[in-house]
């Protein structure tokens, strides 16, 4: 026989570790991924509704400058 039996003790958690560890750093780069992704999604609502208001604060000036100039 190659090997004795702590030898392969020793020997076969190395074969495991890449395996595992190449699954443990896929997992942790997806969850960044997603993470990454939320807070895109959630910076552009918040972009979104900021340019809302703003939009929604011209109309308003707009309308109040109107309503100011208008002699009805």
């Amino acid at each position: 026989m190659l090997f004795k039996t702590w030898e392969i003790i020793i020997i076969l958690p190395y074969c495991f570790f890449d395996v595992i560890f190449s699954h443990l750093f896929i997992n942790a780069m997806n969850a960044m991924n997603a993470t990454n992704a939320i807070n895109a999604i959630n910076a552009t609502n918040a972009i979104n509704a900021m340019n809302a208001m703003n939009s929604m604060n011209a109309m308003n000036a707009i309308n109040a400058i109107a309503g100011l100039t208008s002699n009805a």
